[in-house]
């Protein structure tokens, strides 16, 4: 068997030698590559790379030939069959390399040259399709940035999207989600985290398992990154719409010429006395079982949407359409975290917890409702729902709403009264109510107790405490969660503009009475 001859480039000097006769035996697979459209064609029509290793082995044993040959023909024509061979040798390197080169190549980075091949074209639909997705995703981003800037800094903005565009843009959505049977919104957090919670591991591992292969991860970072785009994009949008930009309204009391007194603890046990002597009148008129426990007979969707609507003859803003309300599947969750209900912006869905103790049902739904027409400060909806529950015909609403302020007014007298006055005022509840706020905090208390749930009701308590209390300071509540307690400010302000009208009614009937001809 002949030595292989050792390959070489051609130096400066030397010229290429026309080919061997012995060359024939190259056979026209060699002459069509020596044509650099067969490389192309290659590309555009077989960028698979088993395809380029059926080439590379073609290659290697069409070399062998031509060595063989080289090697036989000796005699006179050896060195210019050896320049010629050099010639050929560097040919078939260089189109062996770009071979090479063509299999490793990612096949969805788009190609220099022209192609119109199956695969160029679906790369290009790959790439105007990411294009149309940035034209919405990017504009979307940008434009709710810009709202909640504006928001932030200027709050007669604020007021006039909640009431001159806020109602347009959300009832014909709140009204599709209505048609809904269930708490779409739960069903969307759940399968959010569940999503999470499989596709990151998922993304991990393919990360780590595919670490070679740059064109795969890039695949991958790019899906994901799409996919989790739209859940961002979607989600603020709908949180800018339907909420962050709602935080920013002039406060109740300014919005509607509340006076915004400071009182003394004596006007805040006056307040109290009224609160708790209408609380013990509405409690005789509910329903009871035998234990003395509160029975639910309002029906919570009819009556909830008539005392909101009875209520904007007097507040504008709460006319229109109302959702219904919907359970929360698990309630016993909420319960965990002392939650009583809860309004989705993303899909516009007014929620209560169904396992608590049925007289916090009533005033919580109004509680709700509040937010879903705007007013999205708690201490606002908390008043508004006491309002709605007030103007109630129904002896559950107006019970629920009474008992739920009282208790917010009896806390407040216990910081800034004596504790002799708080005694006194804790004296004044009838045994029907005491039953009833008895009741209702057991309910909480067995829930922290009980082993019920996959996480600890204490800890799961403390996590939504602090979400809750960031997630407000973030939207500028300066007190978090302690803004719940800021609804006694306007029930001292509601009852003592009452006061004064009152007062200037009777002024008004005795001036009548002594003059009748006026």
């Amino acid at each position: 068997m002949s030595e292989q001859p050792k390959r070489s480039l051609l130096s400066e000097n030397e010229k290429p030698a026309a080919p061997a006769a012995s060359g024939k035996q190259g056979s026209s697979f060699m002459q069509a590559m020596q044509d650099n459209s067969f490389m192309e064609t290659m590309k555009d029509s077989q960028p698979e790379k088993n395809k380029y290793d059926e080439m590379l082995e073609q290659l290697d044993i069409e070399e062998e030939q031509a060595k063989s040959a080289s090697a036989a023909a000796g005699g006179s024509g050896k060195d210019k069959g050896g320049d010629a061979g050099k010639k050929e040798k560097l040919s078939r390197r260089e189109k062996k390399k770009k071979a090479e080169k063509e299999a490793e190549r990612n096949p969805f980075e788009p190609i220099e040259h022209e192609d119109t091949s199956e695969v160029s074209q679906r790369l290009k639909t790959a790439r105007k399709r990411r294009e149309k997705q940035m034209i919405v995703i990017a504009p979307a981003i940008f434009i709710c940035v810009v709202l909640n800037i504006i928001a932030w800094n200027n709050s007669s903005f604020s007021r006039g999207y909640m009431e001159d565009f806020f109602p347009y843009i959300s009832t014909p959505y709140a009204w599709i989600m209505d048609k809904i049977p269930f708490s779409f919104g739960e069903l969307l957090i759940l399968a959010g985290l569940w999503t999470v919670a499989i596709t990151l591991p998922i993304f991990i591992i393919l990360m780590i398992v595919k670490r070679r292969s740059r064109d795969f991860k890039r695949t991958l970072k790019r899906l994901y990154g799409y996919f989790y785009a739209w859940i961002l994009t979607f989600a603020l949008v709908t949180e800018t719409l339907n909420c962050f930009i709602l935080y920013h309204t002039p406060p109740f009391d300014k919005m509607y010429d509340f006076p915004q007194t400071l009182y003394t603890p004596s006007q805040l046990e006056q307040l109290c006395e009224h609160m708790i002597n209408e609380t013990n009148a509405a409690a005789k008129e509910v329903k009871r079982d035998k234990d003395g426990s509160f029975i639910l007979t309002a029906d919570l969707d009819k009556d909830a949407k008539a005392s909101m609507k009875k209520l904007s003859k007097e507040y504008p803003q709460l006319e229109g359409y109302y959702t219904t309300p919907k359970p929360i599947k698990h309630s016993h969750f909420m319960s965990q975290q002392y939650m009583m209900g809860i309004f989705f912006p993303f899909t516009m869905e007014v929620n209560y917890n169904k396992e608590m103790y049925d007289l916090n049902k009533p005033v919580t739904i109004c509680h709700e409702y509040a937010h879903f027409k705007g007013y999205m400060r708690e201490d606002e909806a908390n008043f508004i729902g006491f309002l709605a529950c007030d103007a109630s015909e129904s002896p559950d609403y107006r019970y629920s709403g009474y008992l739920n302020a009282t208790e917010y007014v009896l806390r407040k007298c216990a910081e800034d009264c004596s504790s002799e006055t708080t005694a006194k005022l804790y004296a004044m509840l009838s045994e029907e109510v005491s039953t009833d706020m008895g009741l209702d905090s057991k309910h909480w208390k067995d829930v922290q107790e009980s082993d019920e749930g996959m996480f600890d009701s204490k800890k799961v308590a403390e996590v939504s405490d602090k979400v809750s209390d960031t997630s407000m300071k973030l939207n500028g509540v300066e007190d978090g969660r302690k803004s719940y307690d800021r609804m006694t400010d306007l029930l001292l302000d509601w009852y003592f503009m009452q006061q004064e009208e009152e007062t200037e009614t009777i002024e008004v009937h005795v001036k009548e009475e002594k003059d009748p001809t006026e």
